[in-house]
């Protein structure tokens, strides 16, 4: 990191003061000045020493905490993937968040034709600010079949903070499935919220179940992954055809994969000032005087 500092007097003692915010966050540099000498003679930096807080405990199969995902150095992620509570630490004033609903179930009836599957649960990016307390977060279930999801969220003191809604059973495309929404909050990306595909064999968007296929020993659609908010695949009932005699198929749909929270908060905080000296250089214009520190 480095500052620059051009002084136009003849006459000035310069301190210059830099403060380094945590995080790569912005400089900022101020200056004072005496009529004390006929040329700058000293100049002083003050750093920001900044540390990388501790990140909560991750719980298995509810919540997983990591330090510096790619992407986002200096902060702490939490995966929820189960309904849990989540204390912020003090400082902790604002997240960055990924909430995503439950998938809805595929669609399946008793009549002679593909029926569509589920769309994915609503995907839902952005930050907003903490206040104090616990922060409460909800993770929707996907939808079984013939059912929509759940929705998924996050609230702090009784109020909603952010809130995801679940996908709807038939609802997804007459074909094949469509991708939803791509995210790299986890340091991956990862397609979220996608709609399962009609049932006779169409695929599912990415995460998200294929429909049932035909001639296929009556299997079902398949269901939506789990933690991706995908819809389930749509169910068939068409007539099975075994070469001795033609069975009527029936297929159950397949199942919505359950939401996911994310949360991301910066985790950097000052352990101590430092103060660097540095002189500065004259320019060719001799009322020009440039003060240049160098931070790692």
């Amino acid at each position: 990191m480095v500052s620059r500092r051009v002084f136009r007097s003849v006459a000035v003692v310069a301190v210059a003061a830099l403060v380094v915010g945590a995080c790569g966050g912005s400089d900022s540099t101020t200056n004072d000045t005496t009529s004390a000498e006929s040329s700058p003679t000293t100049a002083k930096m003050r750093t920001k020493n900044a540390a990388l807080s501790a990140c909560p405990s991750s719980v298995a199969g509810v919540v997983t905490w990591a330090a510096d995902v790619a992407g986002a150095p200096g902060t702490c992620t939490g995966t929820f993937i189960a309904n849990s509570t989540w204390t912020p630490a003090a400082g902790v004033s604002s997240v960055t968040y990924l909430v995503v609903g439950g998938g809805g179930g595929g669609y399946s009836a008793a009549v002679q034709s593909a029926q569509r599957g589920g769309s994915g649960g609503q995907v839902r990016t952005g930050s907003t600010a903490l206040g104090a307390g616990a922060v409460t977060v909800v993770v929707g279930a996907g939808g079984a079949s013939g059912a929509g999801g759940a929705s998924s969220s996050f609230s702090q003191g009784g109020s909603a903070l952010v809130t995801a809604t679940g996908g709807l059973t038939n609802a997804g495309p007459s074909g094949a499935g469509a991708n939803g929404t791509t995210s790299s909050i986890t340091g991956t990306a990862v397609i979220y919220g996608s709609s399962g595909g009609l049932g006779g064999g169409y695929a599912g968007g990415s995460g998200a179940g294929s429909g049932a296929a035909i001639n296929a020993g009556c299997a079902g659609g398949l269901s939506g992954t789990a933690n991706r908010g995908g819809g389930g695949g749509g169910g068939v009932y068409y007539l099975y055809d075994m070469g001795f005699a033609v069975f009527p198929c029936y297929t159950v749909a397949g199942s919505g994969g359950s939401g996911i929270v994310v949360v991301q908060y910066n985790a950097f905080g000052v352990t101590s000032f430092a103060t660097t000296a540095a002189t500065p250089t004259q320019s060719t214009n001799p009322i020009d005087w440039t003060l240049t520190f160098s931070a790692a």
